[in-house]
């Protein structure tokens, strides 16, 4: 996520009066964007004030170290795309796959005795399974894939031989086209879900729309952070 400084001009005004709000920000070669809000049904502005904006991918997803443990490989590139269940890093499960091993044998020994034996038998080859499934699925978590189609934008560099701990991020995945300027804290109390804007571009326009904002959002709005307002812009 890429941090800019942003001044953000509002002008004083009534109820009924419009409001000229500009958020300017560099943005892929462009001198500036400006926001212009046509209302100022949810604004009593009488100063001018200045706030902060980020350019990213607000909607991007950690992914987390299962365990503490030895990076066996490491094939995250920050900026790349990255298909669903594809592998990103894996880590050294080599005690858990000592422990599966014995399971195993201990599997094909309940598995022959069920074969002659009566219900208990049975019973005893299906524990032992459950449990080699439930070492299959742990060590399956040592293995780190992409949740969805997307794009890698935050890394926590490591390679091959590297120890990690429990919990610590190995890198943060976020929609393809997930890219969106997105005010974090006080500010972004300014903007109301919904509101229409327009962006300007190198002298362009652009419709855009509040996607998200910390007031009551409908149920169709992605809430997950509640301080935060997010500007889609629309340049089919």
């Amino acid at each position: 996520i890429m941090s800019f400084g942003v001044i953000c001009s509002m002008t004083g005004c009534n109820n009924n009066e419009a409001v000229a709000e500009e958020i300017r920000l560099p943005i892929y070669g462009a001198e500036e964007i400006t926001y212009e809000i046509a209302t100022a049904q949810y604004m009593d502005i009488s100063e001018t004030k200045s706030m902060g904006a980020e350019i990213g991918y607000p909607f991007a997803d950690n992914l987390y170290y299962p365990a503490n443990a030895q990076v066996v490989s490491f094939s995250v590139v920050k900026g790349k795309n990255v298909e669903e269940g594809q592998i990103l890093a894996e880590l050294d499960s080599g005690d858990l796959d000592y422990e599966i091993s014995n399971q195993q044998t201990i599997v094909n020994t309940a598995y022959t005795a069920s074969l002659s034996g009566g219900e208990s038998a049975r019973l005893q080859y299906e524990i032992e399974q459950y449990t080699l499934d439930m070492m299959l699925a742990e060590k399956e978590k040592y293995i780190i894939r992409a949740p969805y189609d997307g794009k890698v934008v935050s890394i926590e560099r490591v390679t091959a031989g590297d120890q990690v701990e429990a919990g610590s991020v190995c890198c943060s995945i976020a929609p393809a086209d997930g890219v969106q300027v997105f005010i974090d804290g006080r500010d972004a109390a300014k903007f109301r879900y919904g509101q229409s804007v327009v962006v300007k571009i190198d002298g362009t326009e652009y419709p855009a729309k509040v996607v998200m904002a910390p007031d009551v959002a409908p149920a169709t709005a992605d809430n997950r952070a509640t301080n935060r307002a997010i500007f889609q812009l629309d340049n089919n």
